[in-house]
């Protein structure tokens, strides 16, 4: 029972400590990166846009060739 004991106490320890560096890394990233986020929630913003215009261009090609496909006859 000694070694599990050990063992839970251990990892209790790890675990309250944990937190502390998490919070600390977050804030020092948070602070380093608030330039870097922005960039990529331009990034993100540029993504989603063009994923539109591809599938508007994509709806319109299609039409087009449906167009030409009566033009010349086929089906």
């Amino acid at each position: 029972m000694a070694k599990s004991e050990v063992g839970e106490e251990a990892g209790a320890k790890v675990a309250t400590k944990q937190p502390r560096k998490t919070r600390a890394l977050k804030e020092a990233t948070a602070a380093a990166s608030t330039p870097a986020a922005h960039e990529m929630a331009d990034l993100l913003q540029l993504e989603e846009e063009n994923q539109k215009l591809r599938k508007q261009l994509a709806e319109k090609l299609r039409a087009e060739n449906a167009d030409l496909r009566k033009r010349l006859g086929h089906s």
